[in-house]
């Protein structure tokens, strides 16, 4: 009988260990929720356990003790149902309210007929502590068939899962669980049904000890295959929270665990709105949730495409996004990371500097970080006329300022507007299909930031100045030519007076 309390003891004390540390380990998680319940059920079964075997307790005192443990040997039914629905990803039914109200209604009810003395009664003394007998009515049968289809029901539920997943191990999971869950219904029938029905109470009732297989089995699928110990939600929450980028953390199956504020603000969701759905709820074609959804289950890495997220109230709001599978310390996938980034105001402003670009009368070229030739205007064309140089090579011809042209390069990379040499430039040196026509230009380039300060593109803007050049020759030559003659004129002048002399 010591040993046996020994035992009840050790399984409560487990059990709320357990219970703790699965919640701890992630509380918004419903998998742990359910978990949690179920190992509490557990708690409370063994918890009157310890004290229902003790000598010298009253009759009445046992009784006692046998009814609020029905709380737990009645309630842990509706609990393995539940926890079998999240394992295998059927949430759908846990948040349908009728199918809730059974699962709740239904153990309430039957704990309220042990209560009133409707199932168990009349506890005997043991040489193991007390036994007791089951009614012949019709709410001991209810509960029979309850227990016995919701725990044949969870059985299934995890077995069906098991099959369909390509995952190996999840697999592994469920066939561990499967079979714990098989031992413990069995061996918990014989021993505190069958037995007792058979007027045999030499045996004690050991159920709850063959549950103990059911919670081994899920301690070593925590501790084999890091089961319910993976939280993405919680170990990157302090991070994400103060991300500009949307982030969006989401399950093997792509349904949402979290997401960051940034993405509640520009969706305008709330986080209970959007845990536990499809990602693909937030985009509109059909085509592309497909396409998603297919490589985020494949575990595939996707780089910068674009799209449109939907706004909690239909509005769309134009992303480029990424995703990435999340993986643990072990390499094995556990979700996975989707981060977008709002380019509502990149759009605006790529349209207005569209309309400036198109209607300037100057020559406008847009360049990337490396210098190449992302989009002209049509007056870039009209002065180079032709398809423009692709990229600061323009620049190439002014060998005697190529350091300075290098050092303004990297100037305007940093960040600063440069002014670039007057270039004496010929398009048939570049294109030698085209007439020999020389021309002076000037050139600025200046950098187009981003919201970090970080230039990533360039507008170089092209001036033709041949005029002023030419104007600025002529000037040079009259300048030169009156100097010439002034210069001659003195001179006669300093002749005329040695003569007078």
């Amino acid at each position: 009988m010591i040993l046996l309390q020994y035992l009840h003891f050790f399984c409560l004390m487990m059990y709320a260990c357990m219970a703790g540390y699965i919640l701890y380990k992630d509380p918004k998680s419903l998998l742990n929720k359910t978990c949690a319940i179920l190992i509490a059920s557990f708690s409370i079964w063994n918890f009157v356990e310890v004290f229902y075997n003790i000598k010298d307790i009253t009759k009445d005192t046992a009784m006692l003790f046998q009814n609020i443990s029905s709380i737990g040997w009645i309630g842990f039914s509706s609990a393995v149902l539940c926890f079998s629905l999240a394992f295998s990803k059927k949430e759908k039914l846990l948040k349908n309210k009728w199918f809730m109200v059974l699962i709740v209604i239904l153990p309430i009810f039957l704990i309220y007929k042990q209560w009133t003395n409707c199932m168990i009664i009349d506890p005997v003394r043991q040489a193991y502590g007390w036994s007791y007998t089951w009614t012949d009515t019709i709410w001991t049968y209810l509960f029979y068939a309850y227990y016995i289809s919701f725990t044949l029901l969870a059985i299934y539920f995890i077995y069906r899962y098991g099959k369909k997943t390509e995952k190996l191990r999840e697999k592994r999971k469920t066939k561990i669980i499967v079979a714990s869950i098989s031992i413990s219904l069995i061996g918990g029938t014989i021993f505190d049904v069958v037995i007792p029905k058979l007027n045999i109470y030499s045996i004690p009732p050991l159920a709850n000890v063959f549950i103990l297989i059911f919670a081994a089995a899920l301690v070593y699928t925590i501790v084999k295959y890091k089961f319910l110990t993976i939280t993405p939600a919680v170990a990157a929450e302090n991070i994400i929270s103060a991300m500009d980028e949307l982030l969006i953390l989401l399950n093997q199956e792509g349904n949402i665990l979290t997401v960051n504020k940034a993405t509640l603000d520009s969706l305008q969701y709330e986080q209970k709105e959007l845990e536990g759905k499809s990602i693909t709820m937030l985009f509109q074609e059909d085509s592309l949730k497909k396409n998603l959804l297919e490589k985020i289950t494949k575990e595939e890495v996707i780089k910068n495409n674009d799209s449109s997220f939907l706004t909690k109230n239909g509005k769309k709001v134009p992303i480029i996004y990424s995703s990435s599978p999340l993986k643990d310390e072990e390499g094995i996938v556990i979700g996975t990371v989707f981060i977008a980034r709002d380019i509502t105001e990149r759009i605006r402003t790529e349209e207005m500097l569209h309309d400036i670009i198109e209607k300037n009368p100057m020559s406008i070229q847009i360049l990337d970080t490396e210098g190449f030739t992302l989009k002209v205007n049509p007056a870039h064309t009209l002065l180079f006329g032709a398809v423009p140089p692709s990229d600061f090579s323009i620049f190439a011809d002014l060998q005697h300022k190529q350091p300075e042209i290098e050092k303004l390069i990297l100037l305007a990379k940093s960040g600063e507007i440069v002014h670039l040499p007057d270039l004496y430039y010929n398009v048939h040196d570049v294109f030698s299909e085209l007439p020999d026509v020389p021309f002076w230009i000037h050139a600025v380039l200046f950098p187009l930031k981003d919201k970090d300060g970080k230039p990533e593109r360039f507008v170089l803007m092209h001036e033709n100045i041949t005029e002023r050049k030419q104007a600025e020759e002529a000037l040079w030559e009259s300048e030169s030519k009156f100097r010439t003659l002034f210069e001659s004129a003195n001179d006669s002048l300093f002749l005329m007076d040695q003569d007078l002399y």
